[in-house]
Formats: structure tokens, C-alpha cells, sequence
């Protein structure tokens, strides 16, 4: 056991190669636009290029950290956050660049600059400075600095004022479940409008599908929204209350967007988009990037150690399977060589699980655009790819059959999944209405023939389950 555990980690050491691309697409944040260029974040920083498209330079040219863009109604400014060490601060400096960024908060907390108010004297940001740590809004006056003024909003993710600066369009939930294609789970993000001066609340219709970005432009409220499925651009007009799909993006949806008076831009599959607002039509901002702007980029080689996430262990112990940075790494503790298995910077693979005869690896990679289960052979690196579903959700936590023949893994759609490796079928056996199932705890019986499980039942009580894989049903 000792000799394992120092092998271990000297395994922790094992070390990535990084290869950079500065082509598009490009791994694109945050996005801001005005009326001439648009302003966007890449590798850490934040870039700007004209509408029309063409060489992007740097907003600045200091190593920190730097996000969420957002121009100054009169396109002059630009309001950002940028990190200083361990928390992030609102910066506001001239939208051409000149001049040095001066710095506007000072609270050891992430401040992330959201949008500006109406007549162009103050920024709102968003902070968890209040007791709790509960997200919300906040502005300060750019000139001087004033002491922040909190918004009478209880929590706040992304927002936009009305034209008349009496209103705000807001998210009062995060986007961390939305990223997830297709989720409709009891955290979709709607979108609601908010008085400031009365506190009267109005929710924009919402069948549990997640709306953000929020984008008031006259008497329209623009979307980014995936009731269809996919993230696409939306028009809710207020007026007749209801919503417009404005682009039919049918396989990588929008990922963010901001407006100015005239246009929205967004970004979809790593590109720059210009929707035009009164022709409808939208047009991809061609982007380059020189390559003595984007050092931090160049290949190198850094440590895996902090990025390690899943492991699994053969049965016999000579071998250890781990996810880390999206790559399937295996270590052979008898000889102590390592192996990328994967070695695809293109896609993630993750969960790995190695089969109880130690002649596969199982892992869940997203190679084809959407979660697939794919089956390794150590002998020969041969990959068996099986397909869960039509439209697949996010799994983890796979289990094998002591034959080694067999899965079981759960989804985040509250599934309990069964795939038959030799056939390259799966198929669902379980579904739990307790929306906090998490741990299914499956086992399996020596001869593969029985599979337990831990379901809670509506009462949320704790029930085990017994899936008898023969007569194909829980007995």
C-alpha cells in the first residue's frame, strides 16, 4: 500500500502539454458593443475590434485578469472587472484604450461589472459583499467614487435598465445549471422586470425554460433563451406580450450576448455575431488575433495536480484511471509509466472507470458535440462508442458489472441508466421524483445477475431497490 500511495503521487506530478490556437473560433467570454467596435474577452483579457470586424488589440497591456466589458451609454467608457490577486474590482477607462484604468471598488469580493445606469454617472456591479453571501447589485458614481448604493433587489445575476431608468430587467437566478443543454430542473433562470421605485415585480412568461442576458431596447426586451432547446436570440415585446425567436441556431446555441441601440452581439460556437436590429439580419464579425498579443497562449507544460477530478482504481490495484483538464490520464503502479489515453484538447472526457477484468476503461466524452459513453481497450486503444440517448444529458458516476460486461450510471435528469457493453445498448430502469437524488449508490450482486440501488421515494424516505436483470424490472 505504501508503494502505491508514493507512486501515487509521484503521479500527481504527471504534467499536460497545452497547445495554443489563436484561429477561429476562439474560446470567447463576456461580450460589450457600442456603436463603432465591439469589445470581448479572450485568454484572460479583454480585446476590442471594430463592428466591421478585423484585428482585435488589447484593452490594456497589464498581466491581471480581466472580464465582463461594458460600454458607457454614450460608448466613451468602458466599465470592467479586473483581478487583483485573490478577488476581482470594477475598472472603468476610455473606450479607445488611451489612458490608464481607474479602479472603483476596493471590498476583498468578486465585484463584476453588469451594466451602467441611463444618464452615464454610475455603474452597477454585482457583488456578494452582504451578509450571507447572497449576489446583488450595487452602483457607484464613476467620477468620484461615491460610497455604493445597493439596488432594491434581493438577488441579482445580469440586468438592464428600462429607457426610462425607473425599471430593471434582471435574472434573480445564476446560469450554472442553464449551461447545461435541454436542463429544466427546479433552477431554470427566468427572467423578471423589477420597479425600482415601488418594488412591484412582473415575471416575463416562462414555461421552466432558461432565459438570461436580458437586453431593454425601447419597448422590447431581448433574450438569450432555450425554450426551443437550443440558446437562440429572443424579442419579448412588451406591448403585446409576446416573444419573437429572432435566430434558429438548431445545433450550438448562443452563449452571450450584450446590445447597443442599433444591434445585439453575441457569441455562437466561438464566433462573433452582429444581429442588426431594424434589418433582422445578423453577420459574423470576422476576428484576428497577432500572435505576440497572445503569449500566455504559446504551448507549454503545466501541472496536472490541481486539476485532478475523478479516479478509479483497477481491482487488483496496478493500475489508476484519472480525469483531469478534460483528459483521461492512467498510471501503471507496478512500472510507474503514465499515460494520456485521451489526448484531445477538442472535447472532454470525464468520470473514468476501469472494468474489474482490467482490460477497458470507461469515460463519458463529449467528442461528437454531445455525451456519448466510450469503452477503451488497454491492449489495443480501440474505442467502442455507445450512444445513451436522443438527446443526452450529463452523466457521471458509472459503475461496472463484476463480468465486466455492464454499466449503470445516473443522469442529471434523475435517471438511473443500465448499457450492455458487448451490444452498445442502454437503456433507463429507474426514475426518481425526489428532485435532490443525487447518489444512487449502485452495487452489484458476484454474479452480475442482481443490482441494487438507493432511490428516495416522493416522501423523500430512503428506499433500496433491487433490479433484477434478467426479468428486466426492480422486484
Amino acid at each position: 500500500m505504501l508503494k502505491i500511495s508514493l507512486l501515487f503521487g509521484l503521479f500527481l506530478l504527471f504534467s499536460l502539454h497545452l497547445q495554443a490556437q489563436t484561429t477561429s473560433p476562439l474560446l470567447i467570454g463576456r461580450v460589450g458593443v457600442n456603436q463603432t467596435q465591439i469589445a470581448f474577452t479572450y485568454a484572460g483579457k479583454i480585446w476590442l475590434v471594430d463592428r466591421n470586424g478585423g484585428a482585435a488589440r488589447r484593452l490594456s497591456d497589464v498581466p491581471n485578469e480581466e472580464t465582463n466589458p461594458v460600454f458607457s451609454p454614450d460608448g466613451k467608457q468602458i466599465a470592467f472587472s479586473r483581478s487583483n490577486g485573490y478577488d476581482l474590482d470594477v475598472y472603468v477607462v476610455s473606450a479607445d484604450g488611451s489612458g490608464e484604468a481607474r479602479r472603483l471598488t476596493f471590498q476583498a469580493r468578486d465585484d463584476l461589472a453588469i451594466t451602467w445606469t441611463i444618464s452615464g454617472r454610475e455603474i452597477v456591479f454585482q457583488s456578494t459583499r452582504a451578509e450571507g453571501g447572497i449576489p446583488r447589485f450595487y452602483k457607484i458614481a464613476v467620477e468620484n467614487g461615491a460610497l455604493e448604493e445597493t439596488l432594491p433587489l434581493p438577488q441579482a445575476f445580469d440586468g438592464s435598465y428600462s429607457p426610462d431608468g425607473g425599471k430593471m430587467a434582471y435574472n434573480p437566478r445564476d446560469f450554472r445549471f442553464g449551461e447545461w443543454r435541454y436542463y429544466r430542473g427546479g433552477l431554470t433562470a427566468p427572467i423578471w422586470i423589477a420597479d425600482l421605485k415601488t418594488g412591484a415585480l412582473e415575471r416575463l412568461p416562462n414555461q421552466n425554460y432558461n432565459d438570461r442576458n436580458p437586453m431593454w431596447i425601447g419597448d422590447k426586451i431581448y433574450t438569450v433563451s432555450d425554450r426551443t432547446g437550443i440558446f437562440n436570440l429572443f424579442a419579448y415585446d412588451l406591448k403585446t406580450k409576446q416573444a419573437k425567436q429572432l435566430t434558429k441556431f438548431d445545433a450550438q446555441g448562443i452563449r452571450t450576448a450584450a446590445a447597443a441601440r442599433n444591434a445585439i452581439c453575441f457569441v455562437q460556437n466561438g464566433r462573433i455575431h452582429l444581429f442588426d436590429l431594424q434589418s433582422g439580419q445578423d453577420k459574423t464579425v470576422e476576428v484576428s488575433l497577432s500572435s505576440s498579443d497572445t503569449s500566455e497562449m504559446n504551448p507549454r507544460t503545466v501541472s496536472a495536480m490541481r486539476f485532478l477530478d475523478f479516479t478509479s482504481s483497477s481491482v487488483s490495484g496496478n493500475k489508476i484511471a484519472v480525469g483531469a483538464r478534460g483528459e483521461v490520464l492512467l498510471f501503471d503502479t507496478i512500472t510507474g509509466e503514465s499515460k494520456n489515453l485521451t489526448n484531445t484538447s477538442g472535447s472532454a472526457e470525464r468520470y473514468p472507470a476501469i472494468s474489474p477484468d482490467n482490460k477497458s476503461v470507461a469515460y463519458f466524452s463529449d467528442e461528437s458535440g454531445e455525451y456519448m459513453l466510450h469503452v477503451r481497450s488497454l491492449a489495443t486503444d480501440v474505442v467502442k462508442k455507445i450512444s445513451i440517448e436522443l438527446k443526452p444529458s450529463f452523466y457521471f458516476d458509472m459503475v461496472w458489472s463484476p463480468d465486466s460486461k455492464k454499466l449503470v450510471f445516473p443522469d442529471r435528469r434523475l435517471n438511473l441508466w443500465l448499457v450492455d457493453v458487448e451490444s452498445g445498448t442502454a437503456q433507463k430502469i429507474d426514475t426518481s421524483t425526489y428532485s435532490a437524488q443525487e447518489s444512487w449508490q449502485p452495487d452489484w450482486s458476484p454474479d452480475s445477475r442482481f443490482l441494487t440501488y438507493a432511490k428516495r421515494l416522493k416522501n423523500r424516505a430512503g428506499t433500496v431497490f433491487i433490479y433484477d436483470l434478467a426479468a428486466k424490472k426492480s422486484v
